[in-house]
């Protein structure tokens, strides 16, 4: 299985910025986290969703990540501040072989949430290849 991140992506672990392409289980993990705190805003805190959705996360061990990921800085000027704002990401393509079929739903899901920070500057973005389509 394979995407191509379009849109910077910065997500983090123990606090620190992942600078290649995350493990699948990470992945995963961050479009639930995405998913859990757009529902919680949407739904005002429900607890019932948050353990659904934490409930539904597939274990993604043993999956081999195969990285051909860049990271790309740039930047913005913010009219509030009047500062230059740094944003990062990584962009580029990251493919997964193993057993991946139970996380395929959630990056299904997570093409149009959008993952790691800055999601809100339309950051994030990733489109699933089908196996079909790489040759």
């Amino acid at each position: 299985m394979r995407f191509s991140v379009k849109k910077p992506t910065a997500l983090k672990t123990s606090c620190k910025v992942i600078r290649t392409a995350p493990p699948l289980d990470l992945l995963v993990c961050s479009i639930a986290r995405r998913l859990n705190a757009l529902c919680q805003y949407w739904h005002h805190e429900s607890a019932e969703i948050a353990a659904l959705i934490q409930k539904s996360i597939p274990h993604c061990r043993n999956i081999e990540t195969i990285d051909h990921t860049y990271w790309q800085e740039w930047q913005r000027y913010s009219k509030h501040t009047g500062n230059l704002c740094q944003f990062g990401g990584l962009q580029g393509m990251v493919s997964f072989q193993g057993e991946v079929a139970p996380a395929l739903p959630w990056l299904h899901i997570g093409q149009f949430l959008q993952i790691g920070s800055k999601t809100t500057f339309g950051l994030g973005h990733y489109t699933l290849i089908s196996p079909e389509s790489v040759s």
